[in-house]
């Protein structure tokens, strides 16, 4: 069970994932011991426990870079508010902002620990949108339904879900240790974790970890971990095929029988760039739909804007309201924000 909250002055901060980070566990004391061209760092034990961020320090020697994650106590995870947004970030297209809050019972009838913090699953087609504690991906872009800023509980299913989720991401208990432990000369560290007998080219908590086969030496090892970059989990949507762009869902148009998104290329006109603007392009939307920022919107929800240099500086032309139902924009528009 991962605790709430970390040392020192990473206290009060949310780790990388936006979720509650666990506390630096004690080191483990490594032993040498040689398992492959070079000799190396050799964790003789491991852990049981659900896996928690654990931040990496700066390393002296080897042992600095075994730092386990530790927990006490059990968490529960429950839903405090749920809202299509479009506050994370420059986002053109809404998420979901779920505030969560995790409560931690304490040992020996202490006081228990409760924490609010936020969970973004949305608008990430090609990539995760949320990570687990030790890096796995908790749920991916390409399995966000749409939400939309005009209804109060467009997110109510999709933040119930990641609740959901989280709470059983904490609570696994998974056998976690290190098959490799190594200090640079510049203290930095490398290292290779275990988690449930498999090996990762990652320190614990890294997003989307790539998994390396336990069995390679050494040197090997350390040549992989100067190249790896992780492994993207989620997947592209299926590719959908149409014969017209009301054929899509997504708000997506049709080209080449195929859905995917709308192309548009706008320019300002005049030798001030202020009389006025041209647009070019389309990418086949519907008939009585526009382009704006790759999305198929109705021509009558698209009258504030179709391309940021209608809107006030500083200021993005976004969409909301695109849904997997259907053509999936009938309550598409967009708006200067």
């Amino acid at each position: 069970m991962a605790a709430l909250y970390a040392c020192a002055e990473a206290a009060t901060a949310p780790n990388g994932n936006g979720a509650p980070p666990a506390e630096v566990g004690t080191d483990p004391q490594p032993t040498p011991s040689s398992t492959g061209d070079t000799t190396t760092t050799g964790i003789e034990n491991s852990q049981t426990g659900s896996v928690g961020q654990s931040p990496i320090p700066e390393c002296e020697v080897d042992a600095d870079c075994a730092v386990l994650p530790s927990w006490t106590g059990s968490v529960r995870v429950e839903l405090v508010s749920a809202a299509c947004s479009h506050d994370l970030n420059s986002v053109t297209v809404p998420l979901c902002e779920c505030v969560l809050r995790a409560t931690a019972d304490a040992p020996d009838a202490g006081t228990a620990e409760t924490r609010e913090y936020r969970r973004y699953p949305g608008n990430r087609d090609y990539r995760c949108s949320e990570h687990s504690f030790w890096g796995s991906c908790l749920y991916c872009g390409n399995e966000f339904p749409g939400c939309n800023i005009d209804d109060l509980h467009s997110c109510d299913a999709v933040c119930t879900d990641m609740t959901e989720r989280e709470e059983n991401d904490i609570r696994r208990e998974h056998e976690i240790g290190y098959r490799l432990a190594r200090c640079n000369e510049d203290r930095t560290c490398r290292v290779v974790t275990t988690i449930d007998g498999q090996c990762y080219l990652a320190p614990f908590g890294r997003s989307n970890p790539e998994p390396v086969d336990c069995s390679l030496g050494d040197a090997e090892l350390l040549q992989r971990l100067a190249v790896s970059s992780g492994k993207e989990e989620c997947q592209p949507r299926p590719t959908v095929n149409c014969a017209t762009s009301s054929d899509c869902p997504r708000g997506l148009s049709c080209a080449g029988g195929v859905c995917g998104p709308c192309t548009q290329s706008c320019i300002t006109t005049g030798s001030n760039g202020d009389d006025g603007w041209e647009c070019e392009g389309g990418g086949a939307c519907a008939d009585g739909e526009v382009c704006v920022d790759q999305v198929c919107v109705p021509g009558a929800n698209a009258t504030e804007c179709n391309w940021f240099g209608q809107c006030p500086e500083n200021q993005l032309c976004v969409v909301s309201g695109v849904s997997s139902t259907g053509r999936g924009n009938e309550d598409t528009r967009s708006f200067c924000r």
